[in-house]
């Protein structure tokens, strides 16, 4: 369980969140809003990369003392809007640097990138710089490196997964998401459609306000 209590972050002027609380529990929660209403703003506070007044919880342990690589170590993933590539290096020496921050044992490492290979279908991308990946082909390997630690990850961020990706890479993606769905996941994206097909709850950002429900799929 991922848990808000009393979550506020001075932004531009404005407060956003003023004091909100939420838990998120195991499933798909989506959330949507207006641009600008503060949604990815709450993603970067659960992931530790803003700060933040509150506290926020994962699985009873308090994350505010800890930072964003601490937090990956806790078992938050975070798909973010802005690509973290290093763009002038291939697709597999992106992979392999993932790999070896997260995993020191080398048969691990070896395993684990040939799973993934095989699992997002990498091997025609594996050699290109990864400033020539296509809006699909990026999103996907980008969730390969969010997921690489998924037997250990406790929560998935994923902000607009959706965006910008064809059709063929927006249903690998939302398959992929369906296959995780045991964890606690939270998503924000502009596709509401595919939001309420894919959520068991969504919620809605509204006035910097946190959260006001509007459906429930449970």
């Amino acid at each position: 369980m991922l848990s808000i209590a009393n979550l506020s972050k001075d932004f531009k002027n404005n407060t956003i969140f003023d004091c909100a609380s939420v838990s998120f529990y195991e499933g798909i929660t989506g959330i949507v809003g207006l641009n600008g209403s503060g949604k990815t703003t709450l993603l970067n506070c659960i992931a530790g990369f803003t700060s933040y007044s509150g506290d926020i919880s994962l699985n009873g342990v308090l994350l505010n003392p800890y930072s964003y690589v601490k937090r990956i170590k806790f078992g938050i993933g975070y798909l973010t809007q802005e690509s973290n590539l290093l763009e002038n290096e291939t697709v597999k020496t992106n992979l392999i640097i993932a790999v070896e921050l997260l995993f020191k044992n080398k048969i691990c490492r070896t395993e684990l990138i040939e799973r993934t290979i095989d699992e997002y279908n990498l091997h025609p991308l594996l050699n290109q710089k990864c400033s020539t990946l296509s809006g699909g082909e990026r999103k996907r390997f980008e969730l390969s490196l969010t997921l690489l630690n998924i037997d250990t990850l406790k929560a998935v961020l994923l902000d607009e997964p959706f965006t910008g990706i064809d059709y063929e890479n927006c249903n690998f993606v939302f398959s992929k998401i369906k296959e995780i769905k045991r964890k606690c996941i939270i998503i924000i994206d502009h596709n509401v459609d595919l939001l309420f097909k894919l959520s068991d709850n969504i919620y809605r950002v509204t006035d910097f306000k946190l959260l006001d429900i509007f459906t429930n799929k449970l």
